[in-house]
């Protein structure tokens, strides 16, 4: 379901990176101009560098000064740059810088990651994850969001006791999200992709694609 026009040349965010395999294939497949990968778990981030170091990606080679900086640059046949990879260690929602924010990317990423901030943080984390989404995307932008269902929030609502009172408290479900939840903080369209069907069966999700301003045109190259 991914499409090549969404993030080619394009400076790329990825929110819950976990181990960063995921954010490096979509960053040197479709040729981002850069990507950073973030994620709560410094032990994940860790993870991520190691990883990025080990792999050698086709076309692509990583300098000794850019691993060491925390980068990874993908280079062409010519040897300039042509993706450049970073990871760090953030908590999105809770290291809420103060408003307004410099929008600065184009594209932002988020899979598998509502349903945490939600029951973490409650109804009040959904919109500052949607809300700082939607600061940090420049005009003609894209939130690409994969949200989990409410039925797996309640195999998770019992993981901690912070969780069960958040779980309780929730009003905002995922099924609001494409037509309320998101609409309400700005996003001019939000766009139901279907879920993908070369996965299995428990991470069949459907994708939105949440457009700031006018929507930008794609392509039909599909990851």
């Amino acid at each position: 379901l991914m499409r090549s026009e969404w993030f080619k040349g394009n400076k790329c965010l990825d929110i819950g990176c976990n181990a960063g395999f995921l954010t490096m294939s979509m960053a040197y497949k479709f040729k981002c101009a850069s990507m950073l990968g973030i994620d709560c778990d410094a032990a994940l981030i860790a993870q991520a560098r190691r990883v990025k170091k080990g792999i050698r990606w086709p076309s692509s080679s990583l300098s000794s000064s850019s691993e060491q900086s925390g980068s990874a640059t993908a280079q062409n046949a010519s040897g300039s740059a042509a993706t450049k990879v970073y990871f760090s260690q953030q908590d999105f929602v809770q290291a809420c810088p103060p408003e307004p924010e410099t929008p600065m990317y184009d594209t932002i990423t988020c899979l598998s990651v509502s349903k945490w901030v939600h029951l973490n943080h409650g109804d009040d984390g959904i919109r500052t994850l949607f809300r700082r989404c939607f600061n940090l995307l420049k005009d003609g932008g894209l939130l690409i969001l994969e949200p989990q269902p409410w039925r797996s929030y309640h195999r998770r609502r019992n993981l901690t006791p912070e969780v069960r009172r958040n779980f309780e408290k929730i009003k905002i479900t995922p099924d609001m999200f494409q037509n309320e939840t998101l609409p309400s903080v700005g996003f001019s369209r939000v766009e139901c992709l279907g879920s993908p069907a070369n996965v299995s069966r428990g991470f069949r999700r459907p994708i939105l694609l949440c457009h700031k301003g006018q929507p930008r045109n794609v392509d039909n190259e599909k990851m």
